[in-house]
């Protein structure tokens, strides 16, 4: 079950860097991420080659997203939603 007073927010991937774990992103229903507001969250694929892959985030800027596992198989135009969980 889901507690409706977590926080979601679903986002898109606009451009992905060089190797590592962070790409640029936009938040679909906000103008901009708090700098590090996501540290702890799940980011969930809901689209794409990586469809239901779950990953940590680390920690974020107004407009990119560090996670915990490599981006084989993200790409540009990908939907995700980054959801609060329980502390």
């Amino acid at each position: 079950k889901v507690d409706p007073a977590l926080r979601r927010t679903p986002g898109k991937i606009t451009a992905l860097g060089p190797a590592g774990h962070s790409f640029e992103a936009k938040p679909l229903r906000a103008p901009a991420y708090v700098p590090d507001q996501l540290r702890g969250w799940r980011l969930t694929m809901l689209a794409g080659e990586r469809f239901g892959a779950a990953f940590e985030v680390k920690g974020n800027t107004e407009s990119r997203i560090t996670i915990d596992g490599p981006l084989d198989g993200l790409a540009v135009g990908d939907l995700f939603i980054v959801e609060e969980t329980a502390k």
